[in-house]
């Protein structure tokens, strides 16, 4: 008898495994009903008379497992718990399988059908939270889950009409809620959270989708679930971590389903992406630890997603000023802003503002420190600023005047700050206002003189020695720059005007550095100050005619080389030297040339050869003058 009965469970379990596909068919009729929504509902779906028998057989071989599984464990009260337990889950599963096969083998249609299978659901569901099968926690687990699978075939089996599939996830959505509210382990904690979140999500889309309206709502209601559920989760942390764990890594696929909804449409894909990051960054600060990483992770990507959506506006918008610098002082103001603007620009500025505020409050949550998002914001503005003055309608010169204000103000937080990031800021905003100024040079003069004096005033106040040092050089070559837009305005041609002035900057300079490094060279201190004075001034005395020119540059090289051996600096003696020679040899060839040509032809060589036999003879004396030459310029600095 105990060699038939083995042999019978045998045979037994090998005929429920062969009819566990026709059980799984049975589960899912998806070549029925798919595409979804083409019926009048589920009364216009009869059963096909063909599967009738297979499902029936299907069911009866299961009945069978299920009760052979139930039943055997009990008669063997020897065997350890665990595997009473298993053998009585496995009952549990073919219990499952078989409730999904009573559809088709009974006949049933329309709420019937639905019926059996969302009651055998929910009783495996509320039986497994609320722990009425106090036999173990394997058994808990998977009545759980085989409460699940039914859950998902009944809303298969509900997809042929709009009022049906909503109807069963709103009977669901009650189910899992109840299931996660019992719940007390973690199995169904997790199964009842998820699965509720699950169908929450396919009611939210369902119900605009039913309503006729666009895709596009059904991806802002998802989003509107994902709002929630990262809510509920961050109510939940504290009394409930399971729930809330679920509900937070389940936030994420919603958004997703958002997204893929939105996609079509670049605007409305935009506002959702950014909308996900500013809600994931808002999360990060309340959040700890890994879950803090992973929300700002989040935001992170959204907002890349939301900015690459609209970066071809975005990138009109910014550098509209740099790819019209060919056109500079042209006075089109008017055409930088019809370069700058398009049909999808107020939109992309919405966006990204959105992106900013998030990853302003991502960058404080991540460092978790106020001053980080302050420095997150500085960074912020200068890209913000043209886009979303462009976007509400600024003009030209409304653009030109928020960009210096944005400038100056940033100025003014770099010196009272002690962070770097307000001063790179202020310098991206610069090169923005100096970019659109261009378009005139009245605008250009106004902004340079502006920055001059900002310059000037944060190189006094500020706080920092970086930021100070930074300022003393940008403040002279601010009003340098001026100076030149200024010349260049008047029409002024002479180099000088232009050279002389920006000499007088380096020389002023090397000097500030020779003060304060006694130890540096003249050449590194000078040189280029006394080049920028001397080189264009020379070139032109020899291209050109006139005395006026060549005698002022005589009497400045004069001046440098006698400044030079007074203060003991080797660059101004010999640069000073070696203009004045070649300004004076400038004025002298013609004569010189004139003489050789009156000459003899023997002349020269007499001259060059009694030179010859002269320094021959005195070549020793000749030595020591030019060893004493050379130690005198070496003791120079």
């Amino acid at each position: 008898a105990r060699l038939v009965a083995t042999g019978s469970a045998v045979v037994l379990g090998l005929a429920g495994l062969v009819v566990t596909p026709s059980a799984l068919s049975a589960l899912f009729p998806v070549r029925r009903y798919i595409p979804a929504w083409t019926g009048a509902g589920p009364l216009a779906h009869q059963p096909v008379p063909a599967i009738w028998p297979g499902a029936l057989v299907t069911g009866s071989v299961l009945v069978l497992v299920c009760l052979v599984c139930w039943l055997v464990p009990a008669a063997l009260p020897r065997e350890p718990q665990v595997r009473r337990d298993r053998v009585r889950a496995v009952a549990l599963i073919a219990a499952a399988l078989a409730a999904g096969c009573i559809p088709a083998a009974a006949h049933l249609t329309g709420w019937a059908a639905l019926g059996v299978l969302t009651a055998v659901a929910a009783a495996l569901l509320t039986a497994a939270a609320a722990a009425l099968l106090k036999t173990g926690r394997v058994l808990g687990g998977t009545a759980t889950w085989c409460g699940a699978l039914l859950a998902a075939s009944a809303v298969a089996w509900s997809l042929d009409a709009p009022a049906t599939t909503i109807a069963e996830l709103a009977i669901l959505t009650v189910v899992f809620g109840v299931t996660a509210a019992w719940a007390r382990d973690a199995v169904s904690a997790v199964a009842g959270t998820a699965g509720a979140l699950v169908t929450t999500t396919g009611l939210a889309c369902a119900v605009p989708l039913a309503s006729g309206w666009p895709a596009r709502y059904a991806g802002f209601a998802a989003l509107a679930v994902a709002v929630a559920a990262v809510a509920i989760a961050t109510a939940l942390r504290r009394r409930r971590p399971v729930h809330a764990l679920v509900l937070d890594l389940g936030a994420g696929p919603v958004a997703l389903v958002c997204a893929v909804l939105a996609a079509r449409q670049a605007g409305t894909f935009g506002i959702a992406a950014a909308t996900v990051a500013l809600l994931a960054s808002t999360t990060a600060w309340l959040r700890s630890g890994p879950r803090r990483a992973v929300a700002v992770a989040a935001a992170a990507c959204a907002a890349v997603a939301a900015l690459a959506a609209q970066w071809r506006s975005l990138a009109l918008a910014i550098s509209a000023p740099y790819r019209l610098l060919g056109h500079a002082w042209a006075g089109g103001g008017d055409s930088y802003v019809h370069a700058a603007r398009s049909a999808s620009l107020p939109m992309a500025a919405v966006v990204l503002a959105t992106c900013l505020v998030a990853v302003v409050t991502g960058v404080g949550a991540w460092r978790g420190s106020t001053r980080s998002s302050l420095d997150a914001v500085a960074a912020a503005l200068p890209i913000v600023a043209a886009p979303l003055g462009l976007a509400v309608g600024f003009g030209y010169w409304l653009t030109v005047g928020l960009l210096l204000t944005l400038t100056l103000a940033l100025t003014a937080w770099a010196a009272l700050s002690h962070s770097l990031a307000p001063a790179a800021a202020a310098l991206a905003a610069a090169s923005l206002a100096i970019g659109w100024a261009l378009a005139g040079p009245v605008q250009t003069l106004v902004v340079l003189g502006c920055l001059t004096l900002a310059y000037a005033a944060c190189a006094w106040r500020a706080r920092r020695a970086e930021i100070k040092v930074a300022a003393l050089c940008l403040s002279p070559l601010a009003a340098l720059a001026t100076w030149w837009a200024a010349l260049a305005a008047a029409g002024v041609g002479i180099p000088e005007a232009y050279t002389v002035p920006a000499a007088a900057i380096a020389l002023a300079a090397g000097w500030a550095w020779s003060r304060r490094s006694p130890q540096v060279s003249s050449w590194l201190a000078y040189g280029p100050g006394l080049l920028l004075l001397l080189v264009p001034s020379q070139v032109i005395a020899w291209q050109g005619s006139g005395w006026l020119r060549p005698s002022l540059l005589g009497a400045a090289a004069a001046a440098v080389a006698l400044t030079g051996a007074w203060r003991g600096l080797q660059a101004p003696l010999l640069t000073g030297a070696a203009a004045a020679v070649l300004d004076a040899g400038r004025e002298v060839a013609p004569v010189v040339l004139s003489l050789v040509r009156a000459v003899p032809g023997w002349a020269p060589f007499a001259l060059i050869g009694v030179g010859l036999l002269w320094a021959g003879a005195t070549y020793e004396a000749r030595l020591r003058n030019l060893r004493s030459v050379h130690a005198a310029l070496a003791q120079l600095r």
